[in-house]
C-alpha cells in the first residue's frame, strides 16, 4: 500500500470514500485481486468511534473465508446473548460449537489495515471527501479539500453521516435515529479462573437500553442507546447510569480504561443502494438498530457483495446497468434479512412495559428466541425457522393441565 499525503488529482480502477471497516475491507479484497485502489480517509488513521464490538459468528466466518484470522485478534469468545428487564431475564445461546468474538474496534481496525499493507495496488490518501464528480449524470470520482479523485468504480463507505452520500442527492427514508455513549471498563478485584460462560449480555430499561461486550483482558464495553433527552441525562454521568441499571452490579468495582465518546446514529435506508453509479457500503447504505449487534456483519456482508460487483464491472463494463441492478437487489436482501426481526424489537422496546412483555415472551419460547438468534448471527436463510417451536411450548403446557386437571378427579 502507497500513501500519498500530498494534494494532488488522481485517476485509478476504483475509488473508496472511507477508511473503517467498511472501506477498508474493501480495498483489502479489491487490492488482493490486483486492483488500482484509491483509499480516501479524512483521518492519517481510522479513529476510535461508538460500535458494538461484537462479532458474531457470521462476521468471524466471512474474515476467516478472506484470510484473516479473528481468533488471533486480541478479545474474548462469547457463547451467546442475554437479555434482561428490571423484572427478569433469558438467556440465549447459540448453536453448540458457536461463537462469536469480543474485538475493539481498533484491534479489527489495525487487523484491515495490514490487510491493506499487503496490496502495493492500492494508495491511501488522507484527505476530506467534499462533493461528487458528476459526468454525463453519473458520479465518476469525488472533490476533496486536496485534490480530485476519479476511477472507473465509486464506493462511498464513510458511514451513516456520509458526506459523499449527501453530497450526490440519494434519496433516504428516515427509520428515526439512536444516541449512544460507550466507554470501556475493567474490573478492580477480577475473579481469578473464572471460567464461567461469556455472553454478549443487553439490559432494557427504558429510556436506555445497555449493551456490555467482554473485549478482552477483564475489560468490558457498556454502550448506552438512547434518545436525546436520556443522552443529555447520562452524559454526564454515564457510570451512575449503569449502576442503577439492572446489570448494576458489574459496574460497583470498575475503572474506566477508555475515554467517554458519544454518537448520533440515525436509521434510514436509501432508494437505490446504487444511485447514478455510486455504491453504498456499510453504514453509508443505513442499517438496522445497533441493538441487535449486527453492523459488523452487515457491513463485512456489504463489502463481500461489493467486491463481487466491483470486479464484474471492471471485466465487464458494457454489462454495468445490469450490474449495477443486481448490486441494489442483493443490499436490499441483506438488509432485510436483518430488519425483519429489527422492526418487530424496536417496537418492543420503546416502553419499560413493552421490554419487559418481549423478555416474558422470549423466556416462555427460549427454543423460538434462540432460533431467531440464530439465524441472525449465522445469516442463516429464514426459510430455515420452523413455526413449529411457536407452537410446541403451548401444546406441553396445555398437556400438562390436561394431565393435572385429569389426575385430581
Amino acid at each position: 500500500m502507497m500513501n500519498a499525503n500530498m494534494a494532488r488529482n488522481s485517476t485509478s480502477e476504483i475509488l473508496i470514500a472511507g477508511g473503517g471497516v467498511a472501506g477498508l475491507a474493501l480495498a483489502a479484497r479489491l487490492g488482493a485481486a490486483g486492483r488500482e485502489v484509491t483509499l480516501v480517509e479524512k483521518a492519517p488513521l481510522s479513529p476510535d468511534k461508538v460500535c458494538g464490538e461484537g462479532l458474531m459468528p457470521s462476521a468471524l466466518a466471512q474474515l476467516r473465508a478472506w484470510g484473516m484470522e479473528p481468533d488471533a485478534m486480541a478479545g474474548e469468545d462469547f457463547s451467546g446473548l442475554e437479555y434482561r428487564t428490571r423484572r427478569r431475564g433469558v438467556v440465549l445461546p447459540f448453536a453448540e460449537g458457536v461463537r462469536g468474538r469480543g474485538v475493539r474496534r481498533t484491534e479489527l481496525i489495525r487487523a484491515l489495515e495490514a490487510q491493506v499493507s499487503r496490496s502495493p495496488s492500492v494508495t491511501r490518501v488522507t484527505d476530506w471527501i467534499t462533493a461528487p464528480i458528476w459526468e454525463r449524470g453519473r458520479i465518476v470520482g469525488a472533490h476533496g479539500r486536496r485534490g480530485e479523485y476519479r476511477a472507473k468504480v465509486v464506493a462511498a463507505a464513510d458511514g451513516v453521516n456520509s458526506t459523499l452520500v449527501r453530497a450526490a442527492g440519494v434519496p433516504l427514508r428516515a427509520l428515526g435515529y439512536r444516541m449512544a455513549l460507550r466507554r470501556h471498563f475493567r474490573s478492580e478485584d477480577p475473579k481469578p479462573g473464572d471460567q464461567s460462560p461469556r455472553r454478549v449480555r443487553v439490559g432494557l430499561f427504558s429510556p436506555y437500553d445497555l449493551y456490555i461486550t467482554p473485549v478482552g483482558n477483564g475489560t468490558l464495553l457498556a454502550t448506552l442507546m438512547t434518545d436525546r433527552m436520556g443522552y443529555r441525562a447520562a452524559v454526564g454521568g454515564m457510570e451512575r447510569v449503569l449502576r442503577s441499571s439492572p446489570y448494576g452490579e458489574m459496574f460497583e468495582s470498575v475503572q474506566p480504561v477508555s475515554r467517554q465518546l458519544g454518537w448520533y446514529h440515525p436509521l434510514f435506508t436509501p432508494r437505490r443502494y446504487c444511485w447514478k453509479g455510486l455504491l453504498l457500503v456499510g453504514d453509508a447504505g443505513g442499517g438496522t438498530d445497533p441493538c441487535l449487534g449486527v453492523g459488523i456483519s452487515m457491513a463485512l456482508a456489504s463489502v463481500r457483495q461489493a467486491e463481487r460487483t466491483v470486479l464484474d464491472v471492471l471485466d465487464s463494463p458494457e454489462d454495468r446497468r445490469s450490474l449495477e441492478n443486481e448490486f441494489d437487489a442483493g443490499r436490499k436482501n441483506i438488509f432485510n434479512h436483518y430488519s425483519r426481526f429489527d422492526r418487530v424489537f424496536r417496537l418492543m422496546i420503546r416502553s419499560g412495559s413493552r421490554s419487559e412483555l418481549l423478555v416474558g415472551l422470549m423466556a416462555i419460547w427460549p427454543g423460538v428466541s434462540a432460533s431467531v438468534l440464530d439465524i441472525i448471527a449465522r445469516d442463516r436463510p429464514w426459510s430455515e425457522f420452523s413455526w413449529k417451536m411457536l407452537l410446541e411450548p403451548l401444546a406441553l403446557s396445555f398437556w400438562k393441565r390436561s394431565r393435572d386437571g385429569a389426575g385430581g378427579l
